[in-house]
């Protein structure tokens, strides 16, 4: 299972980052953990602030962790790491995950023109929920004006990031039960439900049993 996720597209320039940022400020006012990621054709590098951390991974460290006082970050030399499986990995806590990119990906869409000039575009992404532009598209899905961040958050919920009802895992360790208690259930349900979701040929899921075996030398 992948946390629900909506990913917020458009040309450059069109908007995305700021219809992405009043989306996540709207859902994180109504309660609900927020997960954001960012989708570029550039490699992430941290700033001088961490320059320690640089060196790392400069050196050739495959993952690299900076912990502050307030914030970490965790970077992974992947190639092309698909969202599906970077969400598996690190969204399982969120309750809903904003998306700025990905537009090819096969996960729902806003489109963003916030400008008329900028709503030339006619080649439209596939799965397009919601758009957010001052004109009218010939593209079947509802319309807002930019500043609807309210009324565009209301139909996301409804419609596309509806929550559904959280599972639950139970382990067994040297053949006993474990006693888990419910978070850490939904947190080890949804990492592994995500990356198995993630599988080719995976679709519907009711159960998952994993049998893990260590072999001491």
């Amino acid at each position: 299972m992948i946390i629900p996720t909506v990913c917020v597209v458009g040309s450059k320039n069109s908007g995305k980052t700021t219809v992405a940022k009043d989306l996540i400020a709207e859902l994180a006012g109504r309660g609900l953990r927020v997960a954001a990621a960012k989708h570029s054709h550039h490699d992430f590098s941290f700033s001088a602030d961490v320059r320690d951390t640089t060196l790392f991974e400069e050196a050739g460290a495959h993952t690299v962790f900076f912990v502050g006082e307030k914030s970490s970050v965790c970077m992974r030399r992947d190639q092309d790491e698909k969202l599906k499986v970077a969400l598996a990995r690190y969204g399982p806590d969120a309750d809903v995950l904003v998306a700025e990119g990905w537009r090819r990906c096969a996960l729902p869409k806003v489109l963003v023109f916030l400008e008329e000039e900028k709503a030339a575009e006619r080649e439209f992404p596939t799965n397009v929920c919601a758009v957010v532009c001052p004109v009218k598209l010939d593209i079947d899905a509802p319309h807002f004006k930019p500043g609807q961040t309210r009324e565009l958050t209301d139909h996301l919920l409804a419609e596309v990031l509806a929550r559904p009802e959280k599972p639950t895992a139970s382990v067994t360790v040297n053949g006993g039960d474990l006693p888990v208690k419910g978070f850490v259930q939904h947190f080890i349900a949804g990492g592994v439900l995500g990356m198995i979701s993630s599988l080719k040929g995976v679709e519907d899921i009711e159960t998952v049993e994993v049998s893990i075996r260590i072999h001491k030398r």
